[in-house]
């Protein structure tokens, strides 16, 4: 499939918490890179009280033509509804946002530079990211990390890569496995481990993703969490 020279595709799933949404959204619409289209599948049952609250929460974005609500036809995870939003993504780069994360709004401008100026070695470009509390104070940020086919710093955690912090060359990502729909959990960790063992990635020297981390919603607890890991572990 031939893919739209300098469309940058976001992916951007959403279950349930929606209160936090606008905010994700608006980083992605007000980017300086203009070349743009938002994929938001809602990876909640089409019917429920989540959807058709989020459906009312974004009707302010139908007249952007780059705003596009994908609806499920059931909830399944969060692995199944980034994977809809690839298939149907059309742009040449793939980038993904939680949808109560954002940006800094020269976060594309930035990357697509910066991967348009790589040999074809590179598939894909991340960034420094920093982490916010609920009251919106910075309580960390991440260090710069070695560049190239990182898969084993990533697998020792020497590596510290957000999925919001990737930008993607699209039909790169096409020869590689997508996240393995069979995990619960650590999906983002098996994506980069299969990618960055093909491809090299560059990280960015500027910290242009914001994570938020007071939203505990739509995370295990402990005995389910171990589940999830031997999951991983077992691939």
């Amino acid at each position: 499939m031939k893919y739209v020279e300098g469309l940058v595709s976001v992916i951007m799933p959403t279950y349930k918490r929606s209160e936090k949404l606008l905010r994700a959204i608006d980083s992605v619409l007000n980017q300086t890179y203009k070349n743009l289209e938002l994929l938001l599948v809602n990876d909640n049952e089409p019917f429920d009280e989540y959807t058709e609250l989020l459906k009312k929460r974004v009707e302010k974005y139908s007249n952007d033509e780059r705003f596009h609500l994908i609806l499920q036809d059931k909830h399944i995870n969060g692995a199944v509804a980034r994977n809809v939003g690839i298939r149907q993504a059309r742009g040449q780069y793939i980038a993904f946002l939680d949808d109560d994360d954002w940006w800094e709004l020269n976060k594309l401008e930035e990357q697509v530079k910066e991967l348009k100026s790589l040999d074809d070695s590179w598939g894909a470009v991340s960034c420094k990211f920093t982490l916010y509390d609920q009251n919106g104070n910075v309580i960390g940020k991440t260090k710069k990390y070695r560049d190239g086919y990182i898969y084993k710093d990533i697998l020792n955690l020497m590596s510290d890569v957000a999925t919001g912090t990737l930008l993607i060359r699209h039909d790169y990502f096409d020869t590689t496995r997508y996240f393995d729909e069979n995990l619960l959990r650590h999906q983002d960790l098996q994506l980069l481990v299969d990618f960055t063992s093909k491809y090299k990635l560059k990280e960015v020297n500027q910290y242009l993703h914001c994570v938020d981390v007071s939203d505990t919603q739509n995370r295990p607890d402990a005995h389910k969490l171990i589940q999830y890991k031997k999951a991983f572990l077992d691939l």
